[in-house]
């Protein structure tokens, strides 16, 4: 298959949001530590660890789309304001309001595109050129390719096109945080993808993922404060797109505001997050938890140090052993340790690989350009992600068996340090391993 890929490690040279129906409740019995095995069958938690309350919280999904509103200075084109929001269906009147957590999803194809895909599927790719010699003049299939690529990545998509919805991608962990009592909000990056890497970026990428993550938290702070603002009377319903009437107002705590960023993403809410961008939070916004998963990481010189330094804020790093797109959340916790007194983690997953996390990424989705990412690195058939003669001869985990792990061990992170829920101490230092009979976890907690 003829497929170059566009996420964290690699490069290539608004219509209506497409949404897959979110599932409105999790099942009574999904309990925090249990693990999906190879046949659906269930582990029983190793670490002792009991359910957490509100685990079987109903869950509702509704989703606001404000168009490009919104101009950032270190990019030359209109972002969108868009998200899905999963939430606790009953929000509570007069209790304790619920966190906020912001997902961001990395660099991956805009537009789902299906005539490109075809192309790009069908296409010889052109010979690489020589190291040192002239460059070959274009081809028709060349030429071919750069369309179809054009097309699987402008913004907006094309007439008939639907956006390719990374946003609902988390779908499946924003139910499972708000069963839990969590309002979870996946923003919409597509924009920033769709000019990464070009010179529409004026500035630095990620102070604009950093941005738009601020923009979303300064409307829902405006929002749950006095019940106006943009984002007031703006919500559909996720599956039948009608006018959603849901009120937020004082019912999500703003001084306990989670992230989660994944691909380039990841470094995106390390940046939004670190200590020398604090003071371009929105006033009253909190950052208490910072989890990157698969985050890239190329620190060419040392400002980049500081700008992903994350030490008031907890802090936590999932990466998997399979990963071959440059997802690598341990640098990340080396330049923290020490210095983050709040709470450090680093979770190396063996057999996850990098698109695994984003259900819209993912082979089984069928969704356009979906793809394994560590398949090329194996050997086909073997369920190996890397060579056998290798030191690791990883085997890779299902689609379910990773998201089960990401499941299990962010909702433990953002339980203790949005929560304080201390029963996840064990998991979290690595002294109890609910995934045991999955896969292999090691744990760094400094």
């Amino acid at each position: 298959m003829n497929r170059r890929r566009r996420n964290s490690g690699f490069t290539l040279s608004p219509g209506r949001r497409l949404l897959r129906p979110a599932t409105l409740a999790l099942a009574a019995t999904a309990l925090l530590w249990q693990a999906v095995l190879p046949g659906g069958a269930v582990a029983q938690p190793s670490s002792g660890a009991e359910t957490p309350p509100g685990a079987s919280l109903r869950v509702a999904t509704a989703a606001y789309d404000l168009g490009g509103i919104y101009t950032d200075p270190d990019i030359s084109t209109p972002l969108d304001v868009s998200a899905v929001v999963h939430y606790p269906a009953d929000l509570g009147r007069g209790g304790r309001p619920r966190p906020l957590i912001v997902q961001e999803h990395g660099l991956w194809y805009t537009c789902a595109d299906r005539e490109a895909e075809h192309v790009v599927d069908t296409t010889p790719p052109p010979p690489i050129p020589p190291k040192d010699g002239p460059v070959p003049p274009p081809t028709p299939e060349s030429e071919a390719l750069d369309r179809a690529y054009h097309q699987l990545t402008q913004w907006p998509c094309r007439p008939g096109v639907e956006p390719l919805p990374s946003d609902a991608g988390y779908d499946y962990l924003g139910e499972y945080l708000a069963a839990q009592g969590f309002v979870v909000v996946s923003i919409d990056a597509n924009a920033i993808n769709a000019v990464a890497d070009t010179d529409a970026v004026t500035g630095d990428e990620y102070a604009a993922r950093a941005n738009l993550v601020n923009e979303h938290l300064a409307l829902w702070q405006r929002l749950v404060r006095t019940g106006r603002g943009p984002l007031a009377g703006k919500f559909t319903d996720a599956v039948t797109g009608r006018p959603a009437r849901v009120d937020f107002r004082g019912r999500v705590d703003l001084r306990e505001v989670g992230t989660m960023g994944h691909s380039r993403g990841g470094k995106g809410v390390l940046y939004q997050a670190a200590d020398v961008h604090r003071d371009q939070w929105p006033a009253g916004v909190e950052i208490k938890a910072v989890a990157a998963v698969a985050p890239v990481y190329d620190w060419s010189d040392g400002a980049d140090h500081n700008a992903t330094l994350v030490t008031r804020a907890a802090v936590a790093g999932l990466t998997g052993t399979c990963d071959a797109s440059g997802g690598n959340s341990t640098p990340y916790f080396d330049n923290a340790l020490g210095r983050n007194h709040t709470g450090l983690y680093d979770f190396k997953v063996h057999g996850a690989e990098h698109n695994y996390f984003n259900t819209q990424w993912s082979p089984r989705s069928g969704q356009v350009m979906a793809s394994d990412d560590a398949e090329p690195y194996g050997e086909e058939g073997s369920g190996l992600c890397t060579e056998r003669d290798t030191r690791t001869g990883e085997r890779e985990l299902t689609e379910a068996q990773q998201r089960r792990v990401a499941e299990v061990y962010l909702s433990a992170f953002f339980r203790r340090h949005l929560l304080n829920d201390t029963r996840t101490d064990p998991v979290l230092r690595g002294d109890g391993h609910p995934l045991a009979d999955v896969t292999r976890i090691d744990v760094q907690a400094g």
